[in-house]
């Protein structure tokens, strides 16, 4: 025989199901702080005309490139870019 207690009242559960058409309507987009997008071959040839035959400092080439800052450009300008640039106009590697 099952007992009843009048005294309990009946629990019940809410979960929140969020709306799968509010999450499908627009799309996904992941923002990744300090990475940026790869140099393109314009950037690229922006960057050494700017530093090597306009001769500008570095804080004024970063205003050509919104969103990074001197650090990134002098690195990949470094790495990338300064011996490929000083080969091609026929200096002497290593010299600036």
């Amino acid at each position: 025989m099952v007992e009843s207690n009048s005294d309990l009242k009946p629990v019940y559960f809410f979960t929140f199901v969020p709306d799968p058409s509010l999450m499908l309507s627009r799309p996904y987009t992941a923002v990744i702080l300090g990475k940026h997008s790869t140099y393109t071959s314009d950037k690229n040839a922006l960057l050494v005309r700017l530093k090597e035959k306009e001769a500008m400092s570095w804080s004024k080439i970063t205003t050509h490139f919104l969103g990074r800052n001197i650090s990134s450009l002098q690195v990949h300008y470094s790495t990338k870019l300064r011996y490929k640039a000083s080969s091609r106009s026929g200096r002497p590697k290593g010299h600036e």
